[in-house]
């Protein structure tokens, strides 16, 4: 649930690079000494790579993922140096928010908003809290 979270809701959607040689990319001439951005979260919401990319499903990462296809925490020698503890809070965050708390989701519709700097379902974040007893 974590990773597929992390998928939709990508906290940083680009990561800049130093391109260190010359090289193409589909027909495309990209110079050595060129900045330029890896677009993560095109990539976590690509159909080619994730079917149906805008559907929550969890399940989707029981399976081995395609290589550099899931870059939450970026990746390489720049990889978040918090990644570790990032992923820790988020299991206790969640332990903590499952076991104390009930949820539901209000309105069930899991449409994206395209074209904003995070990720967020058009309906908003709808969903009714309440204590466990």
């Amino acid at each position: 649930m974590v990773k597929e979270s992390l998928r939709m809701a990508s906290v940083v959607p680009w990561f800049p690079r130093l391109v260190l040689q010359d090289c193409e990319m589909e027909g495309y001439k990209i110079n050595k000494g060129w900045n330029i951005n890896i677009d993560a979260r095109s990539i976590h919401l690509d159909p080619n790579v994730y079917s149906e990319p805008h559907k929550f499903n969890p399940s989707r990462f029981d399976e081995e993922a395609k290589a550099n296809s899931f870059l939450p925490f970026g990746m390489g020698g720049r990889t978040c140096l918090g990644l570790n503890m990032a992923k820790a809070m988020m299991v206790v965050f969640l332990h903590r928010f499952i076991t104390t708390y009930r949820w539901e989701v209000v309105d069930g519709d899991p449409s994206i908003e395209k074209w904003t700097l995070f990720a967020r379902l058009k309906s908003g974040y709808p969903i009714r809290v309440s204590r466990r007893l």
